[in-house]
């Protein structure tokens, strides 16, 4: 359980202090700075903002650092020259080895987008949710994401005939043995998702519509990672991008065996998210997390009620 948060100009907090039981309701009007508690929270456990593309835009206008004080993980943040700087208990933290010192389940409004938005917001969420348990698939997914850089660099070169396309052969063995095992940890944690989400739709719902998902991978066959990116070579060198690998998977969820995309209603849409909000619960509550201390996990609603209407805020409360 968290105990205390300390903001110095970190967005709209000049100084504030606050001390957390076990569940704890923020009120007051727009513009007060509610979300920017969750937001401040939440940085602390992914390393990440959800509502900021640069760093420097979490510091309060017109000064030079923010600082973030959640019980012994502390956050700093300075303009300029730019230094985003973690320390646990006092000492010196890599971002990477702060995902999941504190685990964090967000449900924001925008989190409604998740079913039937982009690929890349649930690439996102599953990535989020076993980075902050498992710092073995955060350091991979790191990896993964520095070789596919290099490697569309690489095809840029090939392109401008500056660079052989035999040497992608490296940097397809590197993709290959990345993504086997992003893919198995993926996979392994939607077969848990996937036994458990019928349960959790049906009692948020109170509808017995057979919902699923799956894991969709490019190429389908993931033991042949290595053959797909021979076989289009050609088109990646004339795109410059890598277009195989888990960067490109998407989690297809259905009703009755037809993609949610294409028949449900918001209601719905919503009884699905509120039930993968409360599978990562279940999921984050089972594993020891990155820390041998880190045993509960925290739950932020950001103005999520009055997304919803009365059953299911009912069913969330209970939850």
């Amino acid at each position: 359980m968290l105990t205390s948060l300390k903001l110095t100009n970190f967005r709209n907090h000049v100084g504030s202090a606050y001390n957390f039981t076990d569940l704890n309701l923020i009120v007051g009007p727009n513009g007060s700075g509610k979300t920017n508690i969750l937001e401040a929270i939440a940085l602390i456990s992914t390393t990440r903002s959800w509502r900021a593309k640069r760093d420097s835009e979490t510091i309060r206008w017109q000064q030079p650092y923010a600082r973030v004080e959640l019980d012994d993980n502390t956050l700093f943040i300075q303009r300029e020259p730019y230094l985003k700087q973690f320390q646990k208990a006092g000492v010196k933290r890599l971002a990477k080895e702060m995902i999941g010192s504190v685990k964090t389940v967000l449900f924001e409004p925008e989190d409604l987008q998740l079913i039937t938005g982009s690929p890349a917001l649930r690439r996102h969420w599953l990535n989020v949710v076993l980075a902050q348990s498992d710092r073995e698939y955060g350091e991979s997914l790191l990896t993964y994401r520095h070789v596919i850089l290099q490697r569309n660099k690489l095809l840029k070169r090939i392109k401008d005939g500056l660079s052989q396309p035999v040497e992608l052969n490296f940097w397809d063995s590197e993709v290959a043995r990345l993504s086997r095992d992003i893919w198995q940890k993926r996979a392994a944690f939607l077969a848990l998702a996937k036994l458990s989400l019928p349960r959790h739709y049906a009692d948020i719902s109170q509808d017995d519509t057979a919902v699923s998902l799956r894991l969709e991978t490019h190429p389908t066959d993931r033991d042949r990672i290595e053959d797909e990116l021979v076989a289009v070579r050609e088109r990646e060198i004339l795109w410059g991008q890598t277009v195989r690998g888990p960067h490109r998977d998407d989690v297809i969820f259905t009703m009755g065996e037809i993609p949610v995309k294409m028949r449900a209603s918001r209601g719905e849409v919503r009884s699905l998210t509120l039930a993968l909000k409360l599978i990562e619960l279940d999921y984050l509550s089972s594993q020891k997390g990155v820390e041998p201390t880190t045993n509960d996990v925290v739950l932020l609603l950001d103005d999520v009620m009055s997304e919803l209407d009365r059953d299911r805020r009912a069913k969330l409360v209970a939850a």
